[in-house]
């Protein structure tokens, strides 16, 4: 009897841990902060209503590895745009890049879960929520471009199970170069945080051990070096194709 009031007990007492799961707010710009917080002190998700249960995600595949996603159907009532010309889809597979259109605010919780072959996700626009699970257990997912670093609350398993390299990049505005903030490493919910404009905008970006790098043709041109050492070697091929570098 004893044994079971304290059983009792115990998940009395962690009632509250999981009726309020630890979330995160991040607000990169020069110098990135992310912050642990809670459902109870959440700014921006709980104006969010869970989709409906009609709901589709909008996810039209651009190209060969390539799709975008214009957000849930009763979310965006609008639809996909007109001049957007591709396929749709209801999943990521076979899908290296994703682009998040600059319309969509919110990821649904689990609406990418284990998405096997993802690489990327680029955000076009400000998201304000990524949820529970949102891209959890994509073994692959080592790259996280932000493309608009303001204020976002993100579940704290939204990444979990990604790849060991998992980085967030800010591809900053040439024009705007006081915001090239320093390498982060270690941080709450990616490995690191990194920066860079120039050449960084407007391409496909992966990464690769401690390199960012992008498509160039047939070779991969390396534009950024992730790790700590003060020279790093240069490495001759990266994901099968052979580099060239702006550095």
């Amino acid at each position: 009897m004893k044994i079971l009031f304290a059983l009792l007990l115990a998940c009395w007492g962690l009632s509250p841990l999981l009726a309020a799961p630890t979330w995160f707010a991040a607000r990169l710009l020069g110098s990135p902060n992310v912050v642990r917080t809670d459902e109870d002190h959440l700014r921006v998700a709980p104006r969010y209503p869970k989709p409906e249960a009609s709901a589709r995600p909008l996810l039209v595949k651009t190209a060969a590895d390539t799709a975008t996603y214009f957000g849930m159907s009763d979310e965006n009532t609008n639809g996909v745009p007109t001049e957007v010309k591709g396929e749709t889809i209801k999943t990521l597979d076979g899908i290296r890049y994703l682009q998040v259109d600059y319309g969509v605010r919110r990821i649904p919780s689990g609406l990418f879960y284990y998405s096997s072959d993802l690489e990327t996700v680029q955000f076009d626009g400000p998201v304000q929520v990524i949820e529970h699970r949102a891209f959890a257990d994509s073994p692959k997912l080592n790259c996280v471009v932000l493309y608009e670093a303001r204020y976002t609350e993100i579940a704290g398993d939204a990444f979990t199970g990604c790849g060991s390299d998992l980085t967030c990049f800010y591809p900053f505005s040439p024009t705007v170069t006081a915001l090239n903030g320093s390498l982060q490493h270690g941080g709450h919910l990616w490995r690191r945080i990194a920066y860079r404009g120039g050449p960084c905008r407007n391409r496909r970006l992966f990464i690769a051990d401690d390199w960012l790098w992008s498509e160039d043709g047939d070779k991969a041109l390396l534009l950024k070096y992730l790790g700590k050492d003060a020279e790093p070697l240069l490495p001759a091929v990266i994901n099968g194709r052979k580099t060239s570098a702006d550095l």
